[in-house]
């Protein structure tokens, strides 16, 4: 079955800033970045306003056809949602997933929340507060209930307002749908599992001329374990690794994502590790704040660059005699006989922080013929 990652899907969370942000983003890189930023910026700013518009039509459609009790269910979810926002002094997003939590830890006592509202109270709040309901009701939607590609591509060929504009990204997209150069991978409900112990999307088998599919590809993997992280209850331990994460930065909306990552899933238990060939790309970019700031260690291997050496050393307090050792390790392409990698360690903990070289030897595959047969009694 051809696999789809579905750019629009919420993934059971309700719509957010984030993910509409993360939406017009995909579809800016897929559309192309005009080189001119005045003309991308109006570019994006009119992708994100039919974004907007394509899942506000699409949750009222949805709306519609539900029950009364239904949509009774939302009311009551969305009005006990604002109000653990403001007891709790979280946004309504952190007061979905707390809320979630206690729901499935204490369910008497959070229906019991649920039933609370009384009639004119919820008549109020549905009145003042329409738009997080309706933000609301994407977590209540399956993957073949989400909005598409195909439809978003409709909705610009039928928009009246810049309507040649709106055209033309409307071409724009045509190959990146059913039917288009990509066939199935980005149009059309997501069935790519994120469940188990470990998810790994592997972007070697795309060719290297299509670099375009590469970066709309690992753009949303990533996106959509930065979603399937906040499904996931907040005490299960987890890990992001983001390898080459300087080729992951070229992609529009790359670095809000690694921002949040940084700076937001530590409360969501999770660890973030990113891979970089040099500091000064990571450096060089806005992102540099928020990963001096959060990562507390440090795997540094010799750059071969005393400058871009020092310059971390000056980011994060690596002594004069560190960066010297860190020059000093040889590389495996330069050893001869058994090969090993060296690299120093450095955690960056205030009361007691660790610094020191670590060196990796890779063991020899041990002999088949000399392992047990477990099938064996």
């Amino acid at each position: 079955m051809p696999q789809t990652l579905n750019v629009f899907d919420t993934q059971g969370l309700p719509l957010g800033a984030f993910q509409r942000a993360s939406v017009t983003a995909t579809l800016a890189r897929m559309a192309g970045v005009p080189a001119d930023e005045d003309r991308a910026r109006r570019q994006s700013a009119l992708l994100a306003r039919h974004v907007a518009q394509l899942y506000e039509e699409h949750a009222q459609d949805r709306l519609r056809a539900w029950s009364a009790t239904q949509r009774q269910a939302l009311l009551r979810h969305a009005f006990v949602l604002h109000r653990w926002a403001a007891e709790h002094r979280v946004s309504v997003f952190d007061a979905f997933l707390g809320f979630r939590e206690f729901r499935a830890a204490h369910p008497e006592e959070a229906q019991g929340s649920l039933d609370a509202g009384a009639e004119a109270e919820l008549r109020e709040f549905e009145s003042r507060h329409p738009e997080p309901i309706r933000d609301l009701a994407f977590a209540y939607l399956g993957p073949e209930e989400q909005p598409t590609l195909s439809a978003f591509r409709e909705h610009l060929e039928l928009a009246e307002e810049d309507e040649e504009a709106c055209r033309w990204l409307a071409a724009l997209l045509l190959p990146w749908c059913r039917g288009g150069n990509c066939g199935l991978l980005f149009d059309g409900p997501s069935n790519v599992g994120l469940g188990g112990a470990g998810v790994h999307f592997e972007l070697g088998y795309l060719p290297e001329a299509a670099h375009d599919l590469k970066g709309v590809v690992g753009f949303l993997a990533i996106n959509s374990l930065r979603q399937h992280i906040l499904t996931l209850p907040r005490a299960a331990r987890k890990r992001v690794v983001i390898e080459e994460v300087s080729r992951f930065l070229d992609l529009p909306g790359a670095e809000t994502i690694v921002r949040e990552l940084f700076e937001q899933f530590r409360k969501f238990n999770c660890q973030v590790l990113i891979v970089a060939q040099s500091y000064s790309r990571l450096a060089d970019t806005p992102i540099r704040v928020a990963v001096v700031g959060n990562a507390r260690a440090w795997g540094i291997f010799n750059p071969g660059s005393r400058e871009d050496v020092e310059r971390l050393g000056r980011d994060i307090g690596l002594s004069p005699l560190a960066q010297e050792a860190i020059l000093r390790f040889p590389r495996p392409d330069q050893q001869s006989g058994a090969k090993y990698s060296e690299f120093l360690y450095f955690h960056t903990d205030a009361r007691r922080p660790i610094c020191g070289p670590v060196r990796y030897v890779r063991l020899p595959e041990p002999d088949s013929s000399l392992t047990s047969n477990p099938s064996e009694p």
